[in-house]
């Protein structure tokens, strides 16, 4: 008895089955690889920047990328679009999305059922062989392509919101690592001017012109400013690396932070809720709520009939015979009762997470307005008030003390004041510019007008 028409077709079918197959690629990880393209970062042209979703008023973004005269805010967009950690995982999360949408729109595979089987008849062996294709029934495949198509979307616009996030927090940290330079510079001064009034002090004392307390005094006001000093050096020191962490470049790299120059904001609008609808948080849990609209969808055509259909082909006594197979899953007890009842609920927690956000947003937008208009009014005080009047006091201490009617402690308590003041001023600024920037990202000022009916 001939086994070979049987024999032919399961090689045939498996040949079939296995053409395309992608072949396994190790892709070892080498520390001392990954530690050299650490390094080189930012020193290596960027491939083609694709359209960044912020405005460049709010958001400056640079083609080339030099960081031989320092690297500016601009640049470090430009490298945290490529290299920022997070962004690179949010990146990634889209494309296994993408991957399980690729999946979604591929049928089942089919099953390959071959023999043999033996009788107790005249026929010793038969050799059976089926191949089943599955057919979708009530729109399955169709809510599933729906569904994996809206976790993508949900996932690029995760994509979005990271990159937006990111833009902020660089801005943030530019203006933090700038308002450290500046407090140092201030610090520096007042560390030279209690130096200086030490060894004033000191030859004071020599001459027997001041007492040894009015020295004593005058050393610990010098040490405490040095003190002081060293302490706003180590604060730039740890944000400047903390800068160079969120755009993926190493703590340690030789690069200098240009924070010289304007780092003004555009103006921030009055608030308006309908533009932000466009905001990439509410567009993802909007496509995450889509997600289990489909989701339901897919649950609802699973309590109706499995259906697998193809060739039965079988060989026995040298006689072929060819028909057709047929295997029918019957939901007759559960009708999918259970996965439609968990997919309902899960549509239900969608739209909740949705309305959440969206009150967290408006909460988020109003906090730092208020706290924007607060820290401005506050800077306006300092500068026209409390600033003027220390300096102008201390400038009167500095007189009186020439004419003799003053005495050293007197100065420096009044330098001191001075010193507070104009750090009290930067921080207000810094806290000004960093409300402006979270007011800007709730309130969905930092992306392109939506358009009318609300929809992105």
């Amino acid at each position: 008895m001939s086994k070979e028409p049987a024999v032919w077709t399961a090689a045939t079918v498996l040949a079939l089955a296995l053409q395309g197959c992608a072949s396994y690629r190790p892709d070892p990880l080498i520390p001392s690889a990954e530690l050299a393209a650490l390094t080189r970062r930012g020193l290596d042209a960027l491939p083609e920047a694709g359209a960044c979703s912020a405005p460049a008023e709010w958001f400056p973004l640079e083609a080339q990328v030099d960081l031989a005269d320092g690297l500016s805010l601009g640049e470090a967009n430009a490298l945290g679009l490529f290299f920022a950690p997070r962004v690179r995982a949010a990146r990634s999360e889209a494309d296994l999305s993408a991957g399980q949408l690729l999946q979604a729109g591929l049928l089942r595979n089919p099953e390959l059922a071959v023999g043999p089987r033996f009788t107790t008849g005249p026929t010793d062996l038969i050799l059976p062989a089926a191949l089943l294709l599955d057919v979708p029934l009530g729109g399955r495949r169709s809510a599933e392509l729906d569904k994996a198509g809206s976790e993508l979307q949900a996932a690029r616009l995760d994509v979005m919101a990271v990159e937006l996030e990111m833009l902020i927090d660089v801005r943030s940290r530019f203006l933090h690592v700038r308002a450290l330079a500046e407090e140092r510079r201030l610090l520096a001064v007042v560390a030279e001017q209690s130096d200086e009034a030490y060894r004033w002090a000191s030859r004071l004392e020599e001459a027997d012109e001041a007492s040894p307390l009015a020295a004593a005094l005058a050393r610990l006001d010098r040490d405490e400013a040095r003190q002081d000093l060293r302490g706003k050096e180590a604060e730039h020191a740890e944000a400047r690396a903390g800068l160079l962490e969120a755009i993926g470049l190493l703590a340690t790299a030789p690069v200098r932070i240009v924070v010289e120059g304007s780092f003004a904001l555009p103006h921030l609008p009055d608030i308006d809720r309908v533009r932000a609808l466009g905001h990439p948080r509410l567009r993802k849990l909007e496509a995450s709520y889509q997600a289990a609209e489909h989701a339901l969808r897919v649950e609802v055509a699973r309590q109706y009939p499995e259906l697998r259909v193809g060739p039965d082909y079988e060989y026995a006594q040298g006689e072929s015979s060819l028909g057709l197979g047929l295997l029918i899953e019957l939901p007759l007890f559960d009708r999918n009762r259970g996965g439609i009842a968990s997919a309902e609920s899960e549509r239900n927690a969608a739209r909740e997470r949705y309305q959440s956000e969206l009150l967290r947003l408006a909460r988020d937008e109003s906090a730092a307005r208020a706290a924007h208009e607060a820290a401005r009014d506050l800077l306006e005080e300092y500068r026209t008030g409390t600033l003027e009047a220390v300096e102008r006091a201390e400038e009167g201490v500095a007189a009186r003390l020439r004419g003799g009617q003053s005495d050293l402690l007197e100065l420096l308590e009044a330098r001191r004041a001075v010193a507070r003041a104009r750090l009290r001023a930067v921080a207000l600024e810094e806290r000004v510019l960093v409300a402006a920037l979270e007011a800007a990202y709730a309130g969905g000022w930092v992306l392109p007008r939506v358009p009318e009916g609300g929809k992105p």
